[in-house]
C-alpha cells in the first residue's frame, strides 16, 4: 500500500497532535500544575490550571496562526498545525484539572 501526498500529510499531522498531549502526560503536566499552583496562587489549582490553560491554548492558537500565515508549507506546515491543535488539547486538559480535587 502506498500513501498519496494528503494521506502522507495526514498522518505527520495527526502524529504531531498525538506527541504534544502523550509526552505532557510523561512529563506528568497535572503535578505540575499542582506545583504551580502551590508556589504561585498558594494553593488555588482553579487559577493555577486556568493561567496553564490559556497559556497553552494560545501557545498551541499561535502556532496554527503561524502556519496559516508564515510562508510554510508540506510536512513542516502539517506538522506545525498538529502540533499547535496538541497544544490546544494540552491546555484543555489544564483547564479540566482545576476542577478536580
Amino acid at each position: 500500500m502506498t500513501f498519496n501526498v494528503e494521506e502522507k500529510h495526514a498522518v505527520v499531522g495527526a502524529g504531531a497532535a498525538m506527541a504534544v498531549p502523550t509526552l505532557a502526560d510523561a512529563v506528568g503536566i497535572d503535578s505540575l500544575i499542582v506545583s504551580l499552583a502551590d508556589n504561585v496562587f498558594e494553593g488555588d489549582r482553579g487559577s493555577a490550571s486556568f493561567v496553564s490553560g490559556i497559556g497553552f491554548t494560545a501557545i498551541g492558537a499561535a502556532m496554527i496562526l503561524g502556519a496559516i500565515f508564515a510562508p510554510i508549507d508540506d510536512y513542516l506546515g502539517i506538522s506545525v498545525v498538529g502540533l499547535g491543535a496538541g497544544f490546544i488539547g494540552v491546555g484543555l486538559e489544564a483547564f479540566a484539572e482545576g476542577g478536580m480535587k
